[in-house]
C-alpha cells in the first residue's frame, strides 16, 4: 500500500471548459481593453498582445534554464515583464508592478470561471489508500493560488498539500520536481505512486525514478478536450470563433411559447437564430465604451431602444455586473431623430449648411424643406410668395435654383429660421443634459442602427468639444463633411471596407429597420413640461400595429437567447471582432433567404420618411400578372420584373411574399455574379452548363423525371436526405454533379446512338437546304 499518492492538477483533477491557451487569450483582451489609450502602437490587438506575453515567458524560461533550473517561470513576474513591454513608461508611474498584480488576478478570476473537478479521479485516490495525498503540477501559477482554485473548484478532493514547478522552478517534464519532493518530504520513489494524464511527464518521467505511474484518462473529458483544441486551432486559424454552432444550439435550446401561432413561431425562431449578430453588436459597443473610459452606453430611438433591452439582458447575464473581467457600462436611452436633431444643429441660414440634406435628398421643394426643419409653412408663406415659390413644387438640385438660393438669402428668411433654430437648440440641450450629455464632457459612445450616422453628426455640431463615437449595426458611405469630434465604427455590413457583396446586404436596409423598430413612433422635437424637458412624438397606427403583430415576436426571440449567448462570450473571451463575420453570414441568410413571415410583415408597412420626403412610406407592393407573365417567359421580361422588385426595396423578400422561390434563387444567383466578377473557369462552367440544360435531350430527361412514377420510384430508392440536398454553390459544382448522374449517362448515349447522329445529320441538311424538301 502506497503512504504517498500525488496527482497531476490539470486535466486530472480539474478539466476547462476551454483550451488552455484561451484563458491567456482572455487575459490579453482583458489588458487591450482596459489600459487601450496606454498600450504602444504596436500592441493593437488582443492577439498581438498574447504573442507578446509568450515571449515575455520564453525569455524567463530561458534565463532559468541558463541558471541550471528547468525552464519555468512564475505568473507575476510574466505579467510584470509583459505589461513593461507593451504599456507606456509614462502610464505606469510607480513601475509595472501595480498593472501586473491586475493581470494575475484577473487571470486566477478566468481559471476560476472555466475549470470544474474530474468526476473520474476521486474514485481513483480513492482505490489507492494513501496516507498522505499531494496535488503536484507543471503550472505558472504558484501553491497558494493552486490551494485556492482547488479548495473552489475541487473541494471533494482532500489534499495533505500542493507543490508547483513554478516555486522551485523545477518541473516534472525534467523529473526533477519529483526528486525535490522526495527531498522535501523524506520518502522513498519506492512508496510514491503518481496520478496523471501526461505520458511524458506524469507517466515516463516518474516511472524513470522508481515511481509507481497511473496514466489517468477520463475518455469522456479527453473527447470535449480534443474539441476544445480544435476548436482553438481554428480559432486561431481565421480570427474568429464559432457563430455558426452557438446559433444551431440555440434553435434547439430555446423553442416559442406554445401560445404562439405559426407565424409567430417563426419570427420567434428567426429572432433566437440572430441573437448572436445582435449580442456581437452591443459587444462592440462595451469595448468602444471600455477603451475609451465611458461609463455609460446611450442608445439613439427608436432601434435604440431594442439594442438598449438587448444590453439590459446581457448585463443580467453577467455575474457581479462583469463581463470579460471589466464592470458592464450603464445603458440610457436618448429619443432623438435626424428630424429633431438637424434643425438645431444648423450652424447658420445657408445653402452650404442645407447641403447636408441635399446631398441625401438631390430633390426637393420647399415645403419638405420646411417639413425637415420642422417649421410651419404659413409662417414662411408671405417669403415664399415674395421669390416665387410654389412650395408644393419639387426643386432638381435647389442650391443651383436661382429662387432657392435668393430665399436663403433673404434677412427675412434667415431671422425667422435662426430664431426657431435657437429656440430648438436650447430645448435640444436642455434634453441632452437631462440624459447625461453635455458640452465640454471628454467623450461619449452613441449607438443606433445606421446608416450614414447623420444624427450622430447633427449632435455633434451641438456638442463641440465633446468626442462622440459612434457605434452602428450597419454603416453606409458618409455623404457629407464628418464633423471632427466624431468617429464612427460598425459591427454589421460597411460600405465603407467591405467587399461588395456584404457591402450590398445594405443596399436595402428598411427591413433591418423594421426588424429593430420600437413602437411609439418618432421624435419630432422637445418641449417643457412642468420645467422638465422631454421628447415630442409622433406615431402612425400602422407602424406600431405592425410591431405588435410581427416585430415584438421577432424581438422577444432574440431577448430570450441574449442571456446564453452572453454567457457564451464570456467563456469564449470572444471579441466582436471575432464574431463579426459568421455574425454576418446570419444576418445575410435571413435577408436573401427570408422568411415568409417576415416578407410579409415588411409588406404590410408604412415607413416614417418625414425627414427628407415629407411623410410616410408605404412599402405595400403588388405584383401585376402581366409582368410575373412576361418575366417567365423572355429574359427582358425578367428585367423589367427584377426592377419592379428592386423598387419595393426589399427584392428577395417581395419574391417570397409572392410564392415566387425559383425566382428568388435566381435573383440571388444573378446579384451574387454581378457583385462578384466570375472568374473564367466560372464562364467556362456557366457556359457548359447552359449548353447542357439547354438542349433537347436534358429536357427530355427533366420532363421524365417530373412524372408521378418517376417520383414515385425516386422516393422508395432514395432517402429525404437524398433528395433533399442543399443547392450547388457554383456552376462547376452543379455541372459535376450532373455529370455524375444518371440523367447525364442517358443523355450521352442517346447522343451517341446511331439513330441519333442519323436524325441529327437529317436536320442539319435541311437546315443547309433552306427548309426546301
Amino acid at each position: 500500500m502506497p503512504t504517498l499518492v500525488t496527482t497531476d492538477i490539470w486535466d486530472t483533477i480539474l478539466r476547462r471548459r476551454c483550451h488552455p491557451d484561451e484563458v491567456k487569450l482572455a487575459t490579453a483582451r482583458f489588458l487591450w481593453l482596459w489600459r487601450s489609450a496606454d498600450l504602444r502602437p504596436a500592441f493593437n490587438s488582443p492577439r498581438v498582445l498574447m504573442e507578446a506575453r509568450v515571449r515575455a515567458e520564453h525569455d524567463i524560461a530561458t534565463a532559468n534554464r541558463a541558471r541550471g533550473l528547468d525552464d519555468e517561470y512564475r505568473v507575476e513576474e510574466v505579467m510584470e515583464r509583459w505589461a513593461g513591454e507593451v504599456l507606456r513608461a509614462e502610464s505606469m508611474p510607480h513601475g509595472p508592478a501595480e498593472t501586473a498584480a491586475e493581470l494575475v488576478a484577473f487571470e486566477f478570476e478566468r481559471e476560476c470561471e472555466v475549470c470544474y473537478a474530474d468526476d473520474m479521479l476521486p474514485r481513483v485516490l480513492a482505490d489507492l489508500k494513501a496516507d498522505r495525498v499531494v496535488a503536484l503540477s507543471d503550472f505558472y501559477m504558484g501553491a497558494p493560488l493552486m490551494q485556492h482554485l482547488l479548495s473552489l473548484r475541487a473541494p471533494g478532493v482532500k489534499l495533505n498539500d500542493v507543490m508547483v514547478s513554478c516555486d522551485p522552478y523545477l518541473n516534472k517534464r525534467s523529473g526533477r520536481l519529483f526528486r525535490h519532493l522526495h527531498q522535501e518530504l523524506a520518502g522513498a520513489p519506492s512508496a510514491h505512486v503518481h496520478v496523471g494524464d501526461n505520458p511524458h511527464s506524469d507517466v515516463a518521467a516518474a516511472a524513470s525514478l522508481g515511481v509507481r505511474a497511473v496514466h489517468f484518462i477520463n475518455p469522456r473529458e479527453e473527447a470535449l478536450r480534443a474539441a476544445h483544441a480544435a476548436r482553438f486551432r481554428d480559432r486561431l486559424e481565421h480570427g474568429s470563433v464559432d457563430v455558426a454552432s452557438l446559433s444551431r444550439e440555440l434553435e434547439d435550446r430555446f423553442t416559442p411559447p406554445d401560445l404562439f401561432n405559426a407565424r409567430e413561431r417563426a419570427l420567434y425562431a428567426l429572432g433566437v437564430r440572430l441573437a448572436p449578430f445582435f449580442a456581437g453588436f452591443i459587444l462592440a459597443a462595451m469595448e468602444e465604451a471600455w477603451k475609451r473610459g465611458v461609463g455609460t452606453i446611450h442608445y439613439c430611438t427608436r432601434e435604440g431602444e431594442f439594442f438598449a433591452a438587448i444590453h439590459r439582458a446581457m448585463a443580467g447575464a453577467c455575474p457581479e455586473g462583469r463581463l470579460l473581467g471589466l464592470p458592464v457600462p450603464a445603458e440610457c436611452v436618448i429619443e432623438v431623430s435626424r428630424l429633431a436633431t438637424f434643425f438645431p444643429s444648423l450652424r447658420e441660414v445657408s445653402a452650404r449648411e442645407f447641403m447636408r440634406v441635399w446631398n441625401l435628398y438631390s430633390t426637393q421643394s420647399i415645403g419638405q424643406l420646411l417639413a425637415t426643419l420642422g417649421v410651419d409653412r404659413f409662417a414662411a408663406e408671405p417669403l415664399l410668395a415674395r421669390h416665387g415659390i410654389d412650395p408644393a413644387t419639387p426643386i432638381k438640385f435647389p442650391w443651383q435654383n436661382p429662387r432657392a438660393v435668393a430665399l436663403l438669402a433673404d434677412p427675412m428668411f434667415v431671422r425667422l429660421l435662426e430664431r426657431q433654430r435657437d429656440r430648438r437648440r436650447g430645448l435640444l440641450l436642455g434634453y441632452l443634459e437631462s440624459r447625461g450629455l453635455s458640452r465640454g464632457d471628454r467623450a461619449h459612445v452613441l449607438v443606433d442602427i445606421g446608416w450614414r450616422g447623420t444624427i450622430q453628426d447633427n449632435l455633434a455640431y451641438v456638442l463641440p468639444g465633446t468626442h462622440l463615437a459612434g457605434v452602428y449595426l450597419g454603416m453606409q458611405r458618409p455623404l457629407n463633411e464628418q464633423p471632427a469630434n466624431t468617429s464612427k465604427l460598425a459591427f454589421g455590413p460597411d460600405m465603407r471596407r467591405d467587399e461588395p457583396l456584404t457591402a450590398s446586404l445594405l443596399s436595402d436596409v428598411a427591413v433591418i429597420e423594421m426588424l429593430c423598430n420600437a413602437p411609439g413612433g418618432s421624435v419630432i422635437g422637445y418641449s417643457k413640461v412642468g420645467g422638465r424637458p422631454v421628447a415630442m412624438r409622433e406615431s402612425n397606427p400602422d407602424e406600431d400595429a405592425v410591431h405588435e403583430t410581427h416585430t415584438r415576436f421577432f424581438q422577444a426571440g432574440v431577448l430570450d437567447a441574449i442571456p446564453h449567448v452572453a454567457r457564451w462570450i464570456a467563456l469564449r473571451g470572444a471579441c466582436a471582432s471575432e464574431m463579426r463575420t459568421a455574425a454576418l453570414e446570419l444576418i445575410r441568410e435571413a435577408l436573401t433567404h427570408p422568411a415568409r413571415e417576415v416578407a410579409d410583415a415588411f409588406f404590410s408597412l408604412r415607413h416614417n420618411e418625414t425627414f427628407g420626403v415629407g411623410g410616410f412610406h408605404d412599402l405595400r407592393s403588388s405584383l401585376p400578372s402581366s409582368l410575373l407573365r412576361d418575366a417567365l417567359q423572355s429574359n427582358s421580361g425578367w428585367l423589367r420584373l427584377k426592377e419592379h422588385a428592386r423598387r419595393s426595396r426589399w427584392p428577395q423578400g417581395f419574391f417570397v411574399h409572392f410564392g415566387l422561390p425559383d425566382l428568388l434563387l435566381r435573383y440571388n444567383d444573378e446579384r451574387r455574379h454581378e457583385l462578384c466578377r466570375p472568374s473564367a473557369p466560372w464562364i467556362e462552367s456557366k457556359a457548359m452548363l447552359d449548353e447542357l440544360t439547354g438542349s433537347r435531350a436534358w429536357r427530355l430527361v427533366q420532363f421524365a423525371k417530373r412524372t408521378p412514377i418517376y417520383r414515385a420510384a425516386a422516393r422508395l430508392k432514395y432517402s429525404e436526405a437524398e433528395l433533399r440536398r442543399p443547392a450547388a454553390t457554383s456552376p462547376a459544382e452543379e455541372l459535376g454533379r450532373i455529370r455524375a448522374s444518371r440523367a447525364y449517362r442517358v443523355i450521352a448515349e442517346l447522343k451517341n446512338s446511331g439513330v441519333y447522329r442519323a436524325l441529327r445529320g437529317d436536320r442539319a441538311g435541311r437546315r443547309a437546304d433552306g427548309g426546301r424538301g
